[in-house]
């Protein structure tokens, strides 16, 4: 089916998994124990071994360990990949992203840098970031390659004008 019939629904769903698949990508989620010894990586990841592809810091009311939400174990053979949607850590980062693109209608910086003043500063009431750098994390390095990777998933929508600062909700629009 092409985007171009697909209804509203259907396009904030397919957007939402690919966001959801790119940060699952960047949290070394499906990274498999040859790429992790590349790139010098402790194998099985945080995010394999809490079930969090996401890495999501706390989630309701699931366990912290080791500083993220832990989720249940997944019981399907092959729970590593996001083509899983009943699987608990991928509904819930589902749900992040939905929350901060829908609801809060984030651009691509705000949403994995927070909502900030020109000192680095979280805005009154604003958005702390998906992966601030306060976290030793590459919020612009990390905006880029999720914007990327949703535009490979959309090539029937014209994205060439969507850029870091765009409210990702252009894509749907």
């Amino acid at each position: 089916m092409s985007e171009k019939d697909m209804s509203d629904k259907e396009l904030r769903d397919r957007l939402t998994l690919a966001f959801a698949k790119a940060i699952s990508e960047m949290e070394g989620f499906c990274l498999t124990e040859a790429d992790a010894q590349k790139r010098k990586v402790r194998w099985p990841t945080i995010a394999q071994r809490l079930y969090n592809p996401g890495n999501l810091r706390r989630w309701g009311s699931f366990p912290i360990q080791d500083g993220y939400a832990k989720f249940p174990e997944c019981k399907v053979d092959d729970c590593r990949c996001p083509d899983h949607p009943a699987e608990e850590g991928f509904r819930a980062l589902r749900k992040q992203v939905t929350r901060n693109v829908f609801d809060r209608r984030l651009s691509f910086r705000e949403f994995f840098a927070g909502q900030r003043d020109a000192d680095g500063v979280v805005l009154p009431n604003g958005y702390p970031g998906y992966a601030p750098s306060a976290d030793s994390n590459y919020p612009v390095k990390y905006a880029e390659y999720v914007l990327k990777r949703v535009k490979e998933q959309f090539t029937d929508r014209k994205l060439n004008t969507l850029t870091i600062e765009s409210p990702v909700t252009l894509v749907v629009a």
